[in-house]
């Protein structure tokens, strides 16, 4: 119902900073995070929607993030429903990663969730250098490697340990259940740039679909999709 697409952009953006951007002025703070993991979906309409916004996804071994869902109220309670759960979700992000644009990707960093426990120094570092981030924009960094320390138990350098933290799946699933998730989940472990048993894959690799995946996966919508469907 708009002769052009910038008017109903421009509503969206009123919108979403009526939401956010008083709770961060309140809080005496320049930007605001949004860390739904849907959005990511999403990716293209928000850089539309905020041409300067900055990306960072936090990767981490989709056989895990499975096993963790067995612990969430909202999630399947068995390994079979849980590993259908996520995997159009992951589809569907693979597809759309290898088609985003240069203008998307300059603003798009990926960073695996073990890097950031065993060296949040320079992964941090780095992301603020990434990110144009001024020493006040970042005076909260000191909070985020507190909380890593407190959740691996003040043992950040061990490579056991963290693998046992954040791999679990590996040492209380069924030898049954392991091997479902790597058959369900194989092409796209590797392109996520983790191990299959026998594999030598160090970095993430390109995920080959000709299809559009089906969107078989998590069916609730999050505000952004419900926003992004009224702009067509």
């Amino acid at each position: 119902y708009f002769t052009d697409r910038e008017t109903p952009l421009a509503a969206c953006r009123e919108l979403i900073g009526a939401l956010f951007d008083k709770k961060a002025i309140a809080a005496g703070r320049s930007c605001w995070v949004e860390k739904t993991p849907s959005n990511l979906l999403k990716i293209s309409f928000l850089k539309e929607l905020y041409p300067d916004a900055i990306f960072i996804h936090i990767n981490r071994d989709p056989r895990a993030v499975v096993y963790s869902l067995l612990k969430q109220s909202w999630a399947p309670d068995n390994i079979v429903d849980a590993a259908n759960f996520m995997r159009g979700t992951y589809e569907k992000w693979l597809w759309l990663r290898n088609d985003l644009p240069p203008s998307t990707l300059n603003n798009y960093h990926e960073v695996k969730l073990e890097d950031l426990i065993s060296n949040p120094d320079e992964v941090l570092n780095s992301l603020v250098i990434k990110c144009g981030l001024s020493p006040y924009e970042t005076s909260g960094l000191d909070l985020v490697k507190t909380a890593i320390k407190s959740y691996m138990g003040g043992d950040m350098t061990n490579a056991d340990a963290i693998d046992r933290k954040l791999n679990t799946w590996k040492f209380a699933l069924p030898m049954e259940d392991v091997e479902l998730l790597n058959q369900t989940y194989g092409k796209i472990v590797e392109a996520m740039g983790y191990r299959l048993p026998g594999s030598t894959i160090a970095e993430a690799i390109g995920y080959e679909s000709t299809e559009k995946p089906m969107n078989h996966g998590s069916s609730g919508k999050s505000w952004l999709d419900k926003l992004s469907g009224l702009i067509r």
